[in-house]
């Protein structure tokens, strides 16, 4: 799948190339992290308003509360959200970021796999969920490439690999926010559903 001329340096290949962080051009020892933003208005990227719109509540708490891994979910801080149409098809890349906390950790407190998994699956699906409606789970692939201590600031990238009428896979990569260190990787592959209580 070839991108078009408008999708600049939007990759949308699975391979191994970790993506560069969008932190500000600066050296890591003066490195902050990015601010939560505070308006829809204010979000990145080409994906048209509305879209956005529909991202930002998932994220701001229009989903009902005590929902799993909820406290986890409502510290991402979106950063940027963008569209393009290839080869007729609605493809997709979001960025996040946020702090590993203590609720997050093993005994050796860095990241958990399960909470990795958590935000593999999360990040990729209201991605998708924005363009696509409602989508159930068939696959979820995680590899961990690198530990993640409590305290680190982690930037999610969440990206479409393929787009299907009934199929989509997505990628995510959990990156050091800071140095830009691969730390997580996953694929997740969704499918369509209308009505879920013919499951």
């Amino acid at each position: 799948m070839q991108p078009s001329a408008s999708w600049g340096n939007f990759e949308t290949s699975s391979g191994p190339t970790p993506t560069k962080p969008i932190a500000p051009t600066q050296s890591t020892s003066r490195w902050r992290p990015n601010p939560r933003i505070t308006d829809a208005k204010l979000l990145l990227g080409s994906a048209p308003p509305e879209v956005k719109e529909t991202l930002w509540n998932i994220m701001e708490g229009a989903l009902p509360s005590g929902l799993f891994c909820e406290d986890i979910r409502k510290t991402i801080r979106i950063q940027r959200f963008d569209v393009d149409t290839v080869a007729g098809k609605q493809v997709s890349k979001t960025i996040g970021e946020l702090e590993i906390t203590n609720l997050m950790t093993n005994g050796f407190r860095t990241m958990h796999g399960g909470c990795a998994c958590f935000l593999v699956d999360w990040w990729t699906a209201s991605m998708r969920y924005t363009l696509d409606g409602n989508r159930l789970s068939i696959n979820l692939n995680v590899s961990f490439h690198a530990p993640a201590p409590e305290g680190t600031t982690i930037q999610l990238v969440a990206r479409s690999i393929s787009v299907g009428k009934r199929i989509t896979d997505s990628r995510c990569e959990i990156l050091d926010a800071r140095t830009g260190r691969l730390l997580v990787s996953g694929t997740h592959k969704q499918m369509a559903v209308t009505n879920l209580a013919s499951l």
